[in-house]
């Protein structure tokens, strides 16, 4: 290992344990009343996985499980979703001051008939046309 990548690796360990002991949390908590986590408020994460099934988002998981478009295949499409967070880019130009991570988008699973599976990745985003953020399918895994 290099000295850089060391430092690096040393750095990142320090600052984990710094950011998720139970000191710090515990201070981070008692400062501020704002939490930790933000959460997406229930009705955000129904419209998510609306979302989810769209003919885009239905195409984009047939794609990735390798349905061809002429193919009759069924995909169920899960009633529920999972946020999943990220760090707020935020949180270090605030000086640390909560929330430390924020929604990024909902993980949302389709099933083929064959029993394969993938997660579609559904987040707000904003038309290219212009308008508010929307919800819409990403990516799938």
């Amino acid at each position: 290992m290099s000295r850089h990548t060391g430092r690096r690796v040393a750095v990142t360990v320090l600052s984990a344990a710094a950011l998720w002991s139970p000191t710090a949390q515990g201070a981070a908590v008692a400062d501020s009343p704002r939490p930790v986590v933000e959460t997406l408020p229930e009705q955000e994460v129904r419209v998510a996985v609306a979302a989810a099934r769209t003919p885009g988002a239905v195409n984009l998981a047939r794609s990735n499980l390798g349905i061809s478009a002429g193919q009759s295949a069924a995909l169920r499409v899960e009633d529920r979703g999972t946020v999943v967070h990220h760090l707020d880019p935020a949180f270090a130009e605030r000086g640390g001051r909560l929330p430390l991570a924020v929604p990024g988008y909902v993980a949302v699973t389709a099933h083929a008939g064959d029993g394969r599976a993938v997660t579609l990745q559904v987040a707000r985003v904003v038309p290219a046309g212009g308008g508010g953020p929307r919800w819409t399918a990403v990516a799938a895994a």
